[in-house]
């Protein structure tokens, strides 16, 4: 499936929903209440401050590829991060003969505790897209936990067969 269609759709079904209000490029003051009664103090880009009641919030604050400082990232073009691996992958085919990806870099630590729930999915897709251009070409994840949620997780069973390598 093609990503970016699902989510322009999905994001037009939000932004003309009836039910629906957005509050882009907003900041939450206060939330006070209960599930389906909440009372919440938001404060919008030219600083007006509203109040709303509302029986549900969705707070999505986006996000950012991390750029670890470990690795040599930064320092030797052949270490990139994944987001950079699967745009290389769409418009040059591969000749590398091994990759190895080193998941969990800059996080699981203690500044940084949590696990980001995507970034072995895109390892592994990553991996499978490799595989598929070049059957020969190794590839090694190292990582810490494999994480591949739900339907993900057919990803990881399709890697294996391919012949990706995991190592914890």
């Amino acid at each position: 499936d093609n990503p970016q269609e699902y989510l322009k759709s999905l994001v037009e079904k939000v932004q003309t929903h009836k039910l629906i209000k957005l509050h882009l490029s907003s900041e939450i003051k206060s939330v006070s209440g209960h599930v389906g009664h909440f009372e919440s103090e938001i404060r919008n880009s030219k600083l007006e401050i509203r109040n709303i009641e509302h029986g549900v919030v969705i707070v999505a604050t986006g996000g950012v590829e991390s750029k670890p400082t470990e690795y040599l990232y930064g320092e030797n073009d052949r270490v990139i991060t994944q987001t950079q691996l699967e745009a290389k992958l769409k418009t040059q085919n591969s000749k590398l003969k091994t990759i190895v990806m080193i998941q969990c870099v800059g996080s699981r630590t203690e500044e940084r505790p949590y696990c980001s729930r995507i970034c072995c999915t895109q390892a592994i897709k990553n991996a499978l897209k490799l595989k598929e251009m070049n059957p020969e070409t190794e590839v090694y994840i190292l990582y810490r936990d494999m994480r591949t949620y739900g339907f993900r997780e057919d990803y990881y069973y399709k890697a294996r067969e391919a012949g990706v390598i995991f190592i914890r």
